[in-house]
């Protein structure tokens, strides 16, 4: 779907809030392998890479990745940037990272200016997520016919290959919206409501549809609520949305919603319509949520791990540069449904190491 700069400001992050979009576990194969790798780079000498950069070596200059993502505002994006910094100073990479000079007001015009920019300093390797696809294609595909690396992470699974990337890590969006429903259905509920932030996001565009389907597959239905305008950028719109959806459909006893700032505003319209036993279930993680999943407000919510996308994808960018190595396929973090059967296991992991799970 064309974005427009009229509604390119319809984005999944807004300020102050723990929201996202954004897995499955990934396969024991892959973490053999990125574990191999990593061995690999400690071993192996360092060699030029097809396109002439420098790589990165004790006696000569590092290596340039520079990732292009959402505002760090998030927590998520404060995870997926900590996953790739820490995959940097493992590799000792020269690493950036550029993203909204205004997170509360994110644009198609500035992420493209951030992607001209990247270009512009001849790094070895580009890592972006895809947001705007029908802007970003175009410049990701004529740059990687240059021979400049990319590798996509967080959005863009249905696309990478197209674009000439060299990879990709991220959730499998379908499948994440097809565990909600799942969830849902067999929590009891008949009709569930989906509540896509931001339609012109492929990724939340296919959350809903798998949670259609899976409550379809159940026996049970299945309404998208789209956000009109901005709203989604704002707390009090998007609970007045929900609790409009609410009242024009008496018959809803579910909501799974894509962020887990929108669990919030969810579970807000449902006190305001006076329904407590609407189940409400989510994406991503915030402390917040970890304590309402626990608690039993939430039913769930479905963790992709966006420390892992940071750092598989450097990692991936770097062994390509420097040894030609790629994945054949892309590396899968999530769908992770959390309930309070495992939900216990993050909590502490969130009080160890604070901000490693994109929780705050």
């Amino acid at each position: 779907m064309p974005i427009t700069p009229a509604n390119s400001t319809r984005w999944m992050l807004r300020e102050n809030r723990t929201s996202h979009r954004p897995w499955r576990w990934p396969a024991a194969a892959v973490i053999a392998i990125s574990v191999t790798l990593l061995a690999a780079c400690s071993s192996a000498s360092p060699s030029s890479t097809g396109s002439g950069k420098a790589t990165a070596a004790s006696s000569g200059p590092k290596m340039s990745i520079i990732m292009i993502s959402g505002g760090l505002s998030d927590p998520f994006y404060a995870a997926f940037k900590q996953g790739a910094q820490q995959a940097a100073t493992d590799l000792n990479v020269k690493f950036q990272y550029l993203t909204f000079t205004d997170p509360s007001n994110p644009t198609e015009q500035q992420y493209i200016q951030d992607l001209h920019t990247a270009i512009a300093e001849k790094p070895a390797a580009i890592l972006i997520s895809d947001y705007f696809p029908s802007a970003d294609d175009p410049i990701i595909k004529a740059e990687s016919a240059k021979g400049l690396p990319f590798v996509e992470n967080n959005t863009g699974a249905s696309t990478w290959q197209q674009n000439g990337a060299i990879g990709f890590v991220g959730q499998d969006e379908t499948l994440a919206g097809e565990a909600a429903g799942q969830a849902e259905a067999a929590a009891g509920v008949k009709v569930g409501l989906c509540v896509d932030q931001f339609i012109t996001n492929v990724a939340l565009v296919d959350r809903c549809d798998g949670f259609t389907s899976a409550m379809k597959a159940a026996g049970e239905q299945a309404i998208t609520l789209n956000e009109p305008g901005t709203d989604g950028a704002s707390d009090a719109a998007t609970t007045a949305d929900i609790a409009g959806m609410l009242r024009s459909h008496p018959d809803i006893d579910g909501i799974f919603t894509l962020g887990s700032g929108y669990a919030v505003d969810a579970m807000r319209a449902v006190q305001e319509v006076g329904r407590p036993n609407i189940k409400v279930g989510t994406t991503d993680i915030s402390t917040d949520v970890l304590s309402d999943v626990a608690s039993g407000k939430l039913l769930f919510t479905i963790d992709q791990q966006p420390y892992l996308q940071g750092y598989y994808s450097l990692l991936i960018a770097y062994q390509y540069v420097k040894y030609g190595l790629r994945p054949v396929t892309q590396i899968t973090t999530g769908p992770l449904v959390i309930t309070q059967k495992n939900v216990g296991q993050l909590e502490k992991i969130n009080k160890q190491y604070p901000g490693i799970r994109g929780a705050s």
